[in-house]
C-alpha cells in the first residue's frame, strides 16, 4: 500500500547527470520502503524526475535526507525545507510550467528516459552554433556607411 512518496529531480546541466539519475533510480528501486519507482522526463525535456512510492510515511527530515543522498536538485531541496517549515506543500513536481512548451512525460524505465533525452538533444555543433547566435539575430546597423566607396578605396 502506498502511503507517501519521494521525488527526485536530476537536472541535465549537472555534472554526471546520467550517472546520478541511474544511481538514484536503482537506489530507490532497491529501497526497502519503496514499492515502485515512476520515471518522467521533465517539462523542459532534458531532466529526469523520479517518483518513489513509499510503503510508510516519512518525516520531512527523513525525506529530505534521502533526497539529498540521492542527489536531488540542491536548490529544490533547500526550498522544500524552507516551505515545509512554514507549512507549505513540498516534494512536488509540475506537470506543466510557464516558459516550457512541453509536458512531463512518463517513461517505462530510466534507460528509456535517458535514451529519449540523448536522441532529442541537438548535436554539439548545432548546440554551440545556437548558443553563439543567441541575441545576434538582428540586422547590422550600416546607416551612413557607403560600402561601394569603401570597396573602391581598398583597390
Amino acid at each position: 500500500m502506498i502511503l507517501d512518496r519521494i521525488t527526485i529531480d536530476i537536472d541535465h546541466y549537472e555534472c554526471n547527470a546520467h550517472l546520478k539519475a541511474i544511481r538514484a533510480f536503482y537506489a530507490l528501486q532497491n529501497h526497502e520502503k519503496v514499492e515502485n519507482v515512476i520515471v518522467h522526463i521533465s517539462t523542459g525535456g532534458k531532466g529526469i524526475h523520479l517518483e518513489g512510492h513509499l510503503t510508510e510515511i516519512f518525516t520531512d527530515d527523513d525525506r529530505l535526507q534521502l533526497r539529498r543522498h540521492l542527489c536531488d536538485d540542491a536548490k529544490r531541496t533547500h526550498l522544500d525545507e524552507e516551505r515545509g517549515a512554514v507549512g507549505h506543500a513540498t516534494n512536488i513536481f509540475w506537470s506543466k510550467k510557464d516558459g516550457n512548451d512541453g509536458e512531463r512525460e512518463q517513461m517505462p524505465d530510466i534507460w528509456s528516459a535517458l535514451d529519449r533525452i540523448e536522441n532529442t538533444r541537438a548535436s554539439d555543433h548545432a548546440r554551440v552554433k545556437a548558443l553563439a547566435q543567441h541575441g545576434r539575430k538582428g540586422v547590422w546597423d550600416t546607416h551612413g556607411i557607403n560600402r561601394a566607396s569603401l570597396a573602391e578605396a581598398d583597390q
